[in-house]
C-alpha cells in the first residue's frame, strides 16, 4: 500500500483520538478529542463528514493488539504460511484481524488484533459515515523506523524509541537492527513532576523493559541506545539523566518534526507526540503492514479468483474465434476441421464445468472441516486467570508503583513491586516497612477474593528513592 496523503488519517489510543486531514485538505490542522466524551468527537466526526468520498485510515495504538514471536521450522512455503495461519487462529479465533510478519528464516511476528475498547468505540462511530474505513495501521510497526530516521547512528543493534502520546501514554518501541521487537505502553508521567522524580521514573521505565529484553538476547552489558521525543520541559533532563543506556538523542515534538523535514509542523510549546506518528505515517512510501478485516480478506481473494477465471474463459473464447477465423478463411474443404475444433471446444467447456463443480464439493469438505476445528477451539480449555489478575492490579497501580517482576505457579501469583519514594524526606528502613505495609493493605482492599501477603525476605530499598516488596497472592478458598 503506498502513501495515506490523500486520506484521513485516524490515530486512536486508549484515552483519545488524533485526527489528521489529507495534505492540501481545507482543515487549519489535526484535530484531537477524547475517546470517552461523545460530545467532543462531534467535531472530529464532522470534518470526515465534509468529504464523504475520502477514505479514513485507522492508526491504532490502543491496547488491542497481541504481538507474539514463534519460531518456524524450516519448511516449503506453502506449508509455512498453513502453519503460521494456524497458529495465528490459536492465539484468538473469535478476534477480526489476524496476520503476521516474516522476520528471517525462522522467525515470524504474529499479530491479532481485537475490535474491543476504544478500537470499536471509534469504529463504530465512523460506521455512520459514508468514508471507506477498511484499512488498519499498527502504530509501533509502522513507527518501528524512525529511530533511525531521527538519530542514523541507532539503526544498528538495540534502540529504544520513547514517546509521549496523549492519545494513549508513554510508547517504548525497541528494535533490533532496525527490525521490531518489542512495544510497550505505560501511563504518561505528568509534566508538573520534579526532576528527580521524572529522572526515577524514566530509569524504572527503562530497567523494566531491559529485564523483559534479557530473554531476547539483551544482555547487561549490550548497549541500548536511547532516541527520545518528551515534552520540551523534559528535555534538558532526560539529557543529563544517569540511565542504562549506550547513545541517547533527546528531542522535543518540535525538534523532531524539524529533523523529519514534515511539512507541517506543530507549535515549539507543543509537548505530546501523536503528530509525529501521524506525520510519519502519512508520509511513509511504503506502509509495514496494512491489515485489513479477516472475512474482507477473504471476500477480496475469492473476488480476485473469480476474476482470474472469467480472464481465463474470455482468453479460451478469443483463441477459439481466431482459430476458428483461421480455418474458415483457409479452405472450404477444412469445414470437417472445423467441426472437430468445436468438438474440441465443447469438451473443455465440459472439462471446465466439470473441474468447477469439483472444486465446488472441496469447498464444502473444507468448510466441514473448519467448523470442525472451530468446535474443537470452542471446547478447548481455556487459560488460567493470570492475565485477568495482572491486567487489574495494573489499572488499580498508582503512577508511583510498577510492576517489576511476576510468576504464576500452581493458582499463586509472585508479584514484585517497585515503589518511588517522596525526595524531599530522609529515607529510613520504618519508612520503607510502612509504605510497603500500605501497598500491601491497598491490594487486600482491591482484590477482596484473593489473599494477599508481604514477604519479610522480598523487602528492599534499592536507591534513595525505590523500594521494592514481594507480594504472594493467592485465591480464597469458597466455604
Amino acid at each position: 500500500m503506498a502513501k495515506a496523503t490523500k486520506n484521513f488519517l485516524l490515530l486512536i489510543g486508549d484515552d483519545g483520538a488524533l485526527l489528521l486531514p489529507p495534505e492540501r485538505a481545507e482543515h487549519t490542522g489535526p484535530l484531537f478529542a477524547p475517546t470517552n466524551d461523545p460530545s467532543a468527537r462531534q467535531p472530529l466526526l464532522d470534518a470526515i463528514a465534509a468529504s464523504p468520498q475520502t477514505p479514513v485510515c485507522f492508526l491504532n495504538d490502543a491496547n488491542t493488539v497481541n504481538y507474539r514471536i514463534d519460531q518456524i521450522p524450516s519448511l516449503s512455503h506453502r506449508d509455512r504460511r498453513k502453519l503460521i495461519k494456524r497458529h495465528l487462529k490459536e492465539i484468538e479465533p473469535e478476534a477480526p484481524y489476524h496476520d503476521y510478519l516474516e522476520l528471517n528464516s525462522n522467525e515470524a511476528l504474529l499479530i491479532v488484533v481485537s475490535e474491543t475498547g476504544a478500537l470499536a468505540q471509534w469504529k463504530n462511530a465512523l460506521s455512520e459515515l459514508q468514508n471507506p474505513n477498511e484499512t488498519l495501521l499498527l502504530l509501533p510497526l509502522e513507527s518501528e523506523d524512525l529511530a533511525a530516521t531521527l538519530d542514523p547512528d541507532s539503526e544498528d543493534g538495540w534502540t529504544m524509541l520513547l514517546t509521549f502520546n496523549a492519545t494513549g501514554g508513554m510508547r517504548q518501541i525497541v528494535t533490533y537492527n532496525g527490525q521490531f521487537v518489542f512495544s510497550r505502553k505505560t501511563p504518561l508521567i505528568p509534566q508538573s513532576s520534579s526532576q528527580g522524580f521524572i529522572s526515577a521514573a524514566i530509569a524504572m521505565e527503562i530497567k523494566a523493559t531491559r529485564d523483559y529484553l534479557a530473554r531476547e538476547g539483551l544482555d547487561k552489558d549490550m548497549p541500548l541506545s536511547l532516541v527520545a521525543i518528551v515534552p520540551p520541559s523534559f528535555v534538558e533532563t532526560m539529557r543529563v539523566t544517569p540511565l542504562d543506556v549506550g547513545h541517547r538523542t533527546i528531542f522535543s515534538p518540535y525538534e523532531a518534526a524539524r529533523a523529519c523535514r514534515f511539512d507541517v509542523l506543530p507549535q515549539p510549546e507543543e509537548t505530546m507526540s501523536d503528530i509525529i506518528h501521524a506525520l510519519w505515517a502519512r508520509q511513509k512510501d511504503t506502509l509495514r503492514l496494512p491489515l485489513f478485516r479477516d472475512d474482507l480478506r477473504e471476500h477480496l481473494a475469492q473476488m480476485r479468483i473469480r476474476s482470474f477465471g472469467y480472464m481465463l474463459v474470455i482468453l479460451a473464447a478469443l483463441c477459439t474465434g481466431m482459430i476458428l477465423g483461421f480455418f474458415a478463411l483457409s479452405s472450404i474443404g477444412r469445414h470437417h476441421k472445423i467441426y472437430e475444433l468445436k468438438n474440441d471446444v465443447q469438451l473443455i467447456q465440459e472439462s471446465m464445468q466439470n473441474q468447477r463443480e469439483s472444486r465446488s464439493s472441496s469447498a464444502q469438505q473444507l468448510d466441514r472441516l473448519n467448523m470442525a476445528i472451530d468446535r474443537q477451539i470452542l471446547f478447548a480449555p481455556r487459560p488460567q486467570p493470570a492475565l485477568e489478575l495482572l491486567k487489574r492490579i495494573g489499572a488499580f497501580l498508582p503512577p508511583d508503583r510498577r510492576i517489576s517482576r511476576f510468576v504464576w505457579q500452581n493458582g499463586v501469583l509472585t508479584l514484585t513491586l517497585r515503589a518511588i519514594l517522596a525526595e524531599n524526606e530522609p529515607t529510613t528502613t520504618e519508612k520503607t516497612h510502612a509504605l510497603l505495609v500500605q501497598a500491601q493493605n491497598d491490594l487486600q482492599k482491591y482484590l477482596q477474593e484473593y489473599t494477599v501477603s508481604l514477604q519479610p525476605q522480598g523487602q528492599a530499598a534499592t536507591t534513595d528513592h525505590l523500594a521494592e516488596a514481594t507480594f504472594l497472592i493467592t485465591k480464597k478458598e469458597t466455604p
